[in-house]
């Protein structure tokens, strides 16, 4: 997989997909407070606290830190900077670099809610992305559907359930809502 990545990408946007796929991140929950803080000092200042942008401390810490540990680092990063970590990656990266960062940090900051997003968004509009509906509900049923359920309910006021039964119909619509009522 790394092969076809460094064959298809580049530069910064290469160097983010290789280390998420060398999965080298922390799978603890623990939380240390002032590492939190020096992780953000080091993140403001590899990139709005400096002419040009480090990439590389951006991908070592978002891609090796527990998710635990990011959010509390996005925490401090707000304080540092008075804004999320999101408007820094949208300021100093641009185009692959700068989407790969804010789904990651999008991700980060809330698995269900990311999954919610992408479930609306796969509806959303004239017509469904059926093949993608059906990779985000099922990859996600063995895992964490019911706090994507959750999630879908806070983000858009409407229960999964309704969505898809508006959207989509026949087998297929009944099956989309047995996998999500089943968990």
């Amino acid at each position: 997989m790394e092969s076809a990545v460094k064959w298809d990408t580049h530069g910064d946007f290469e160097r983010l997909l290789v280390a998420l796929l060398q999965a080298g991140r922390d799978e603890s929950n623990r939380v240390d407070e002032s590492k939190a803080y020096e992780d953000a000092q080091k993140l403001f200042d590899a990139g709005e606290n400096t002419w040009g942008t480090d990439e590389s401390t951006f991908t070592q810490i978002l891609v090796t830190e527990n998710f635990h540990q990011l959010r509390k680092v996005f925490e401090k990063y707000n304080e540092i900077a008075g804004h999320p970590i999101q408007q820094a990656l949208e300021r100093e990266f641009g185009d692959d670099t700068e989407k790969g960062f804010l789904v990651l940090a999008d991700c980060i900051e809330s698995t269900p809610r990311f999954f919610a997003q992408r479930i609306h968004n796969a509806m959303k509009g004239f017509g469904t992305d059926d093949s993608e509906l059906i990779r985000l509900i099922v990859s996600r049923s063995e895992c964490d559907l019911a706090l994507v359920r959750e999630a879908y309910c806070q983000e858009f006021g409407t229960s999964l359930v309704d969505a898809i039964q508006s959207d989509c119909s026949g087998a297929y619509k009944d099956c989309l809502v047995s996998i999500v009522e089943g968990n």
